[in-house]
């Protein structure tokens, strides 16, 4: 008997389908079971393992920090800041959350940054930049460090002799509220006054014992060969201080004639008024380019 093609292609089709559909889900049930059970006992196998072995890790003696490593550190206090981890920190090393370690550490005075790394099985080790004394502020009849931004490293003493620094006038206590910025933004004046005074081809920062920022738009210097007082105004410092070195001869002149010289004020342009310690408060007034 003869078949339509079209009939039976439609049938054949049609079987194909529920072919497939059988083979999807014909599995047995049992075998179904059995390879879910083993999906979940090898998921709670590794999930048990993971923990016992994060258990291992986090109590293991083989990762209780040992040694404290300090790299670049010269000034600051190792002492305190390993103490201060023995008091503060557990001593699992992976329990050590780096970078409370880092900020405990760059609270000390001496601390620019640092990094902090592990170092398996028990070391830590803690890389630190350091900052750099640039004077000695003259705060309440003592002296300290500090840098250039006006943090205040510590008193000055004792194996410090040999650095040649600046005095510097001006800042405040930093033990009192508010100074923080104060102090930032006077540093920032001291180091464009050095920063002119050497510019040019002789460093003339040498010639200078103190700088005086008090008022920062009168900044003061004291030479080292002259107890006197330089008043430069808030710009051209360079300029103004070559001034005063070249008119050194006339304010000998000067106080021979009026008595010795109690300051030189070369803040107004075009102007230098020598004051002389016998109370004159009008000074002599001399006419100058200011060039030097």
């Amino acid at each position: 008997m003869a078949v339509d093609p079209e009939v039976g292609g439609q049938h054949l089709r049609r079987q194909k389908k529920r072919d497939i559909k059988r083979n999807r889900e014909g599995r047995p049930l049992w075998k179904r079971l059995l390879i879910g059970s083993v999906r979940l006992t090898a998921a709670l196998l590794l999930v048990g393992s993971a923990i016992a072995l994060s258990m291992f890790v986090l109590r293991s003696e083989i990762f209780s920090l040992a040694e404290v490593q300090m790299l670049g550190a010269q000034h600051v206090n190792t002492a305190e800041i390993r103490h201060a981890l023995e008091k503060e920190f557990p001593r699992n090393l992976f329990r050590i959350r780096l970078e409370k370690v880092r900020q405990l550490v760059e609270g000390q005075p001496w601390v620019f940054s640092c990094q902090v790394r592990r170092v398996f099985p028990n070391k830590l080790k803690i890389l630190v930049v350091e900052r750099r004394p640039v004077g000695l502020a003259k705060i309440e009849s003592e002296l300290f460090l500090v840098d250039r931004f006006g943090v205040v490293l510590q008193s000055y003493g004792s194996g410090f002799e040999h650095l040649d620094l600046p005095v510097i006038r001006g800042l405040e206590n930093s033990t009192q509220e508010n100074v923080a910025s104060t102090n930032q933004a006077r540093m920032e004046t001291v180091m464009r006054v050095i920063l002119e005074l050497d510019s040019g081809p002789e460093r003339l920062s040498d010639k200078v014992s103190e700088i005086d920022v008090s008022d920062p738009n009168r900044v003061a210097l004291v030479p080292l060969e002259q107890p006197i007082r330089v008043l430069l105004g808030d710009s051209d410092f360079r300029i103004r201080y070559l001034t005063y070195l070249a008119k050194l001869p006339l304010m000998a002149d000067l106080a021979a004639k009026y008595g010795a010289m109690d300051s030189v004020d070369l803040s107004v342009e075009h102007r230098i008024i020598f004051h002389t310690k016998n109370g004159s408060d009008s000074g002599i007034h001399v006419e100058t380019d200011q060039t030097g």
